[in-house]
């Protein structure tokens, strides 16, 4: 079978070495003789280069891809959002946007009724 009919069948999945056994191994099957198609349909959330060079027998198959994966700004935006939905968001302490005390809106214009008196005029136009 030449690169023209070249096919992935499966993902294993290591830490630490990749020479390692498998934690996962995942069954899949993608026709394609490019490993940047297959980690862009299968795994965006990754980045990747070669852990080791990829050998080729005689007829140009290869054997199988070593990758060295990391998780990409795609892969911590999504772990960023589970958090979210899974902890809710996260409440800080609110900081007067202004420097002075006398800066602040009540400082200037009182009570609420007093600034919405102010302003009336400003919602009507």
């Amino acid at each position: 079978m030449g690169k023209q009919n070249a096919q992935f069948r499966e993902s294993k999945l290591r830490f630490d070495s990749p020479t390692a056994e498998p934690e996962y191994e995942f069954m899949s099957w993608l026709p394609s003789s490019d490993v940047n198609d297959v980690m862009a349909q299968y795994f965006p959330w990754l980045d990747y280069e070669y852990a080791f060079e990829i050998e080729e027998d005689g007829s140009g198959e290869v054997e199988g891809h070593v990758l060295e994966v990391k998780v990409n700004d795609l892969g911590k935006a999504f772990l960023e959002m589970e958090s979210y939905y899974r902890d809710g968001a996260e409440i800080g302490a609110l900081e007067p946007w202004y420097e002075r005390s006398n800066d602040s809106i009540a400082e200037r214009f009182g009570d609420e009724d007093y600034y919405d008196q102010m302003h009336e005029h400003e919602r009507d136009s």
